[in-house]
């Protein structure tokens, strides 16, 4: 519905993003890649191209690209700068990408292993 709405007239950005998040859901992540690589480009910077980058690390991620996701991860901290839930959702997407053997070259999420041993008297499960 939402690419019926961009054809009728109504292509903004944010339906594009929406767009490709309903396209990813349902499986179709090519689709959804598509959308977002045309969208972040004519992006300014911000909490919208923030949340575009972080969806197109998630399908690269998703695609068993996490170097590609980190890179792409790292690019939306800028966005996410002004915006603490964004931000948070990017350092947690980045330090999933960044754990994976593939990609662990990228030390951010190190410093968090600390907090997380079974020694740890501040963490119980």
């Amino acid at each position: 519905m939402i690419e019926l709405a961009i054809s009728l007239g109504g292509d903004k950005p944010s339906r594009r993003i929406r767009a490709a998040e309903h396209h990813f859901k349902a499986g179709d992540a090519d689709r959804a890649r598509t959308l977002l690589e045309s969208t972040i480009d004519e992006l300014r910077p911000g909490l919208l191209r923030g949340i575009a980058l972080n969806l197109l690390a998630g399908i690269r991620i998703y695609d068993d690209t996490f170097v590609e996701g980190a890179a792409i991860l790292k690019r939306a901290l800028e966005d996410a700068a002004a915006n603490p839930a964004l931000r948070i959702q990017t350092l947690l997407s980045l330090a999933f990408a960044q754990e994976c053997p593939v990609s662990s070259t990228i030390p951010l999420a190190t410093p968090a292993k600390r907090w997380l041993t079974p020694s740890n008297s501040a963490i119980r499960l």
